[in-house]
């Protein structure tokens, strides 16, 4: 699943990836959008599995079965980048989702993740987990991987804006009131009605890591 920002993060850092070949894309099922396009205009071999049956999903393989069974599902398959956008937040065992994308790699090959930093709860068919950049510092830093450097960045879906400081959460004034003197006012009211202070924008977190020899 992804939309047009997550597909610009993807535009935006494909040309740093060398010897690209084979691409697994996790949670293919064109519901929103995937990568599937992209990729294929590439030139680069694409898989892309789900949960379920449905457009775009070409073998349906469950990424937090056991490893044995998902490499039998893809003929000991290895791949040179995986991509998984949008879907951790709805596995009750994300580690185990990383862990197996991680044997899936091959040596020096790429993990593309995108997540929702900031939402609102989305179920599909649940949504468990917000993970934080903390989580994924420690998972890359315990399991040979490596971010690669300036691609780790927050992202706004409606201004398809990035942002570099993953510290700082983008804030924004609700949507309807972003321009104008109608934004002035709704400013300094905010000092003095809760409801109308600043909230946070949908926020996605990526990443681009790689797995070391």
């Amino acid at each position: 699943m992804c939309d047009k920002v997550n597909l610009d993060y993807l535009e935006k850092h494909y040309g740093r990836l060398e010897d690209v070949h084979n691409v697994l894309e996790v949670g293919s099922y064109n519901f929103n959008g995937n990568c599937k396009e992209f990729i294929e205009k590439k030139g680069l071999n694409y898989l892309g599995i789900d949960i379920e049956n449905g457009p775009d999903v070409d073998l349906v393989c469950d990424i937090t079965d056991d490893i044995k069974i998902i490499k039998e599902r893809l003929n000991q398959q290895q791949f040179d980048l995986i991509i998984c956008m949008n879907v951790l937040e709805h596995l009750y065992e994300p580690k185990k989702a990383l862990d197996n994308m991680r044997h899936l790699l091959k040596e020096d090959g790429y993990l593309i993740i995108v997540t929702p930093l900031v939402w609102n709860l989305h179920e599909y068919p649940c949504d468990f987990y917000r993970l934080n950049p903390d989580f994924y510092k420690r998972y890359m830093q315990d399991n040979n991987l490596t971010i690669l450097e300036n691609t780790f960045l927050l992202s706004v879906r409606n201004t398809r804006k990035f942002y570099s400081n993953i510290k700082i959460l983008p804030a924004i004034i609700p949507n309807i009131y972003e321009k104008g003197i109608i934004n002035i006012i709704l400013r300094i009211a905010g000092r003095f009605i809760h409801e109308l202070r600043q909230s946070w924008a949908h926020t996605y977190l990526n990443l681009i890591c790689q797995k070391n020899k």
